[in-house]
């Protein structure tokens, strides 16, 4: 009971990424001491199992990140205290992550599975309302907000529609199928409302993927169908309505922007370009540093404003690819995992990993990313 209750407390702060938004409250908390504090409550079955433990070191996900972590903490050697830090930073959340795998293979899955669809409905709803009613969650103005995208405790809008993706592709194998359309519209309305292309893209294909997989109820194909269709009627009506509200005018024409996106695709607004042009910049570093790549945090700590928006990239930068090989074996483990009991949710939830990796570089950090690496290439626990 006492190992239950600690690992829904873990899946509670990850996936709602309460450290960093008590970071964002009160700096003086650093979001690793909340993790400590969760790894000091799953430590002693670490300890009481600890031959269980050296054996989960064997496991596909355990093996991959120590490969990551030792391929990143290579440039520990030669690296500044920026590129020290970074590389700690990212050693600290492997570590975790193997860890917190370990004390949840300790316990059957469906003691914990029934916590996705309570944690993705928290994560939409808070999302929704922070779009609504803007300055709940965070004054406006904070780092890293963007005015009119809802993002709630995430603070970064793209960071909230990935995680809402998270822990719906988690909660849908868990609701019952004439259910999960309802799951997945009010999915769709809290990554919608982030305003981030990426997750509505992947949210779209998501239910297409489980359509055809024909794991929702027949209803369900004439109801996206239905919102297809009238798609352009609801961007247009939607567009209006931003436009209308006084508390989001500065922040309008970039929501205009993104919602045109879907009306007309192209990449001619601000953050569009943008995005091309870091892009632009991490493939010539790939290209001159092909094998090796140029080192950990090239695509940090550079004269671009963001990161490369594009995991393969990323790495392919950092680590040439050595690096690429890499992330595709991560991919293939969780292609191969046995996580799911519907053994069909194992290819979609890792092709749907697979496609947020050309959108995103965060994919170590925040903690939810690894900890769904953990869970979907391990094994069901019964």
């Amino acid at each position: 009971m006492y190992l239950n209750t600690a690992i829904a407390l873990i899946f509670t702060f990850t996936y709602l990424d309460i450290p960093n938004y008590i970071f964002l409250l009160n700096s003086s908390i650093l979001p690793k001491y909340l993790y400590y504090f969760l790894f000091v409550t799953v430590s002693p079955f670490i300890i009481f199992n600890f031959k269980e433990f050296l054996l989960y070191m064997a496991s596909p996900y355990a093996l991959w990140a120590l490969a990551y972590s030792v391929l990143y903490s290579l440039d520990l050697l030669d690296g500044n205290d920026k590129v020290i830090d970074y590389i700690r930073e990212i050693d600290q959340y492997l570590i975790l992550s193997v860890f917190f795998g370990f004390a949840i293979s300790l316990v059957r899955t469906d003691s914990f599975e029934y916590l996705f669809p309570i944690l993705a409905t928290i994560s939409t709803a808070c999302v929704i309302t922070d779009f609504i009613k803007p300055e709940i969650f965070y004054p406006l103005g904070t780092e890293l907000t963007v005015l009119g995208r809802a993002s709630a405790m995430y603070i970064n809008p793209t960071r909230a529609g990935e995680a809402i993706m998270l822990t719906s592709s988690l909660a849908i194998p868990v609701i019952p199928i004439h259910y999960r359309m309802l799951a997945l519209f009010l999915a769709g309305i809290g990554v919608f409302v982030t305003f981030s292309r990426s997750a509505i893209i992947v949210w779209l294909l998501f239910c297409i993927f489980l359509l055809i997989a024909r794991k929702t109820s027949k209803f369900s194909l004439i109801v996206l169908v239905f919102v297809i269709t009238l798609l352009p009627l609801l961007i247009a009506s939607f567009t209006n309505y931003v436009q209308d509200r006084q508390d989001l005018t500065w922040g309008s024409d970039n929501i205009t922007e993104r919602l045109d996106f879907f009306k007309k695709p192209n990449i001619e607004d601000d953050s569009g370009q943008e995005r091309l042009q870091v892009l632009e910049a991490a493939t010539e570093i790939f290209m001159n540093n092909p094998v090796f790549g140029a080192g950990t945090g090239i695509t940090t700590f550079w004269s671009h404003r963001g990161g490369a928006h594009n995991q393969f990239l990323t790495i392919g930068a950092e680590h040439g690819i050595i690096g690429i090989a890499l992330w595709i074996w991560l991919l293939v483990i969780m292609w191969r995992g046995k996580y799911f009991q519907d053994r069909i949710f194992q290819p979609i939830s890792a092709t749907m990993i697979f496609l947020f990796s050309f959108f995103t570089h965060n994919m170590i950090n925040p903690l939810y990313w690894l900890i769904t690496f953990a869970l979907v290439s391990g094994r069901r626990q019964t």
